[in-house]
């Protein structure tokens, strides 16, 4: 037997269980649930997570890419604004790979990054979340989740 299931939307969540029955019709053996997340097209699973609290000062941030990303434009800044507006001096280029290691950050402070998508045919990047994290004496990290495009601020 097979299921075409067109139109799943980037990002999503789905759900699915197969039942087995047996031979007299009747007789329903339940099966487990599974799920599966789509590819998003925004940068998706940002590390560190959301509301961690123990960051380095050292640390690399890393995400999942979007779908048909082929760069990805990062905004880091202690600055929120800055991260927001994409402004230069948030702007830390665009990269190949999902990750970036930023120089040593200030302990007891809060550091705010985003990435934008690159990918092809798609002349506006696909922006993702604003993320917040802040580096306490130990080491703490946040972030904060907003729309595609607009910032939960």
């Amino acid at each position: 037997m097979f299921w075409y299931l067109p139109g799943l939307e980037p990002g999503g969540t789905y759900y699915w269980r197969v039942d087995e029955v047996e031979a007299d019709g009747t007789t329903v053996h339940t099966g487990i649930v599974w799920s599966f997340t789509t590819q998003a097209l925004t940068a998706y699973l940002p590390t560190p997570t959301d509301g961690a609290t123990d960051a380095s000062p050292t640390l690399t941030l890393t995400w999942l890419p979007g779908q048909t990303a082929l760069k990805h434009h990062l905004y880091l800044s202690d600055d929120r604004d800055a991260v927001s507006q994409g402004t230069a001096a948030a702007d830390k280029g665009k990269l190949t790979d999902p990750a970036f290691t930023p120089r040593a950050l200030e302990a007891a402070a809060t550091y705010y990054w985003r990435v934008d998508e690159m990918a092809p045919g798609s002349p506006p990047p696909d922006r993702s979340d604003l993320e917040l994290y802040h580096v306490p004496a130990r080491g703490r990290f946040r972030e904060l989740h907003g729309r595609r495009g607009q910032p939960h601020l």
